[in-house]
C-alpha cells in the first residue's frame, strides 16, 4: 500500500507540474518520477516551459511549411543544430531536427516529413532516451519502425549511429550508447559516425563544448563523412 500511494502522488505531481509548465511538460516530468521510483536514473533534465512552446512551434512551422528537398536530415538536437544548407551545396536539404526530441517524438511527427518526399532520410535519434533511462532494446525497436515507415513510403533511410557524451560527464551513458548501436548495426543502411565524431568510446572532447552537443568542426566533419551518401552522388 505505501508503494502505490508513492506512485499515486509521484503521477499527480507530474500531472499538476505538466498542467502548470503547459501541454507537454507533464509527461516528461512524470516519466523521471516513474523512473526515480523503481531505481532508473536520468540524466537529461525535461524541457523547461519556454522549450517547450520553442518545440511545439517547430512541429507547427514543420506542417505548415509547403517545402520538397531531396534529403531531410531527422532526430533531436544534433541534427537541428546542423547547418545543412550550407554544408551541401548543390542539394536541397529540410532540417527536421528538433531538440529534446526522442525516438517516440520523431515517429508521432513522421507523417510530415513523409509528405516532404525526400528521396533520402539521415536519421540519428535515441540519446534523449538513453540519457532519460530507457533501455536500448526498446529505443532500437522504436527506430526500426521509424526506418521502416520511412522505406515503406520509398524513402532511402540512413540509420546513423547514436552518438556518446563526453567522458568528462561521468554518465554511464555511453555503454547503453554502445548497446543500442550493436543492435542498430544490421540495418543495411547503417551509417557510422563514430570514425569522426568519437574517441575511445565517448564523444570527442574536441567536438563538444558542453559535452554533448556539437561545435562546428563536428558538424563539417560529419557532413564530409555522409556527403558520398547523397542521393546525387551514390546509387
Amino acid at each position: 500500500m505505501k508503494l502505490f500511494a508513492a506512485v499515486l502522488l509521484a503521477l499527480l505531481a507530474g500531472l499538476l507540474i505538466g498542467l502548470w509548465l503547459g501541454r507537454g511538460g507533464g509527461q516528461a516530468i512524470t516519466t523521471r518520477l516513474q523512473q526515480a521510483l523503481v531505481g532508473q536514473t536520468s540524466f537529461l533534465p525535461p524541457p523547461d516551459a519556454l522549450a517547450q512552446q520553442i518545440r511545439r512551434d517547430r512541429v507547427a512551422f514543420f506542417r505548415a511549411s509547403p517545402a520538397r528537398a531531396e534529403v531531410v536530415m531527422l532526430g533531436d538536437s544534433h541534427s537541428e543544430n546542423g547547418p545543412w544548407s550550407e554544408l551541401f551545396t548543390g542539394t536541397t536539404v529540410l532540417n527536421r531536427g528538433i531538440g529534446w526530441d526522442s525516438s517516440q517524438d520523431v515517429l508521432d511527427r513522421l507523417d510530415e516529413v513523409i509528405a516532404r518526399k525526400p528521396a533520402t532520410v539521415f536519421l540519428l535519434v535515441g540519446i534523449v532516451d538513453l540519457r532519460y533511462g530507457q533501455e536500448p532494446e526498446a529505443v532500437a525497436a522504436r527506430i526500426r519502425t521509424i526506418a521502416s515507415r520511412l522505406r515503406e513510403a520509398g524513402i532511402r533511410t540512413r540509420v546513423q549511429s547514436v552518438l556518446p557524451v563526453a567522458a568528462r560527464l561521468n554518465e554511464p551513458t555511453n555503454e547503453r550508447v554502445r548497446r543500442l548501436n550493436e543492435l542498430l548495426r544490421p540495418d543495411p543502411d547503417f551509417v557510422d559516425l563514430h570514425p569522426v565524431l568519437v574517441q575511445g568510446g565517448a564523444l570527442d572532447p574536441g567536438l563538444t563544448r558542453d559535452g554533448v552537443h556539437l561545435t562546428p568542426s563536428a558538424y563539417v566533419a560529419w557532413s564530409r563523412h555522409i556527403e558520398p551518401l547523397l542521393p546525387s552522388r551514390s546509387n
